[in-house]
This record gives C-alpha cells, structure tokens and sequence, in this order.
C-alpha cells in the first residue's frame, strides 16, 4: 500500500518516490534489530521486544496519513 501510495504521490517520477519509500523500509529492516539489541542489553529483553510493539504502532499511526 505504501509503494502503491508513494507511486500516486509524485506522477511525475514515480520511481523515486518507490525508491524512497524501499529504502525507509529497508532502513527499518537494518535499525531495529540493533534498536532491540541496545534496550535489551540496557533494561533487558522484555524492553527490547515492547520497543518493537511501539514502532510498529507508530508506523500503523503514520500509515494513516499515508492514504
């Protein structure tokens, strides 16, 4: 939905705009492990794990903003 989304958004170059929106989601495949990794080591792995739970809700939230 978000490529689709990023496609509609810019007529003009809708390759760029699908690249970016890859890249962002590429970028969030990288980060997050490390994310998890860093609070679970600091507060241990219960907090590492509800980190995940709360960027997924944030993207679920922004998500909305996307249509």
């Amino acid at each position: 939905m978000a490529w689709s989304a990023a496609g509609r958004a810019e007529p003009a170059a809708p390759g760029r705009a699908v690249a970016a929106v890859a890249a962002c989601g590429y970028a969030g495949f990288l980060v997050e492990p490390v994310v998890i990794g860093a609070i679970a080591t600091w507060s241990g792995l219960r907090w590492g794990l509800v980190s995940a739970v709360v960027v997924t809700g944030v993207v679920a939230v922004l998500a909305r903003g996307v249509r």
